[in-house]
């Protein structure tokens, strides 16, 4: 699982990530998660459209890898931008 992930890194960097990780649950190794940031979300979205065939394929791979009866889970995360309250300083 861990070089099938791996694969992904190259992918992610090319097509815009800025940064990339995976990481192992300690407490259950075969869970694995795939971490990377873009600079939007709108970022994303173009991200899809750069990725290859074979890019695709990876990330297939990766999805197959998944425990029988279960699935890779996709989650999105988006930074929120810090709000300036209304006489406050920072």
């Amino acid at each position: 699982m861990a070089e099938a992930l791996l694969g992904l890194r190259r992918a992610r960097r090319r097509t815009g990530a800025s940064s990339w990780s995976a990481w192992r649950d300690t407490a259950d190794p075969r869970l694995m998660v795939e971490q990377f940031v873009v600079a939007s979300w709108e970022e994303h979205q173009r991200q899809h459209a750069r990725l290859t065939e074979r890019d695709r394929a990876r990330i297939r791979a990766v999805h197959a890898l998944a425990a029988p009866g279960t699935h890779a889970r996709v989650v999105h995360w988006a930074q929120v931008a810090p709000v300036a309250r209304a006489g406050l300083r920072r």
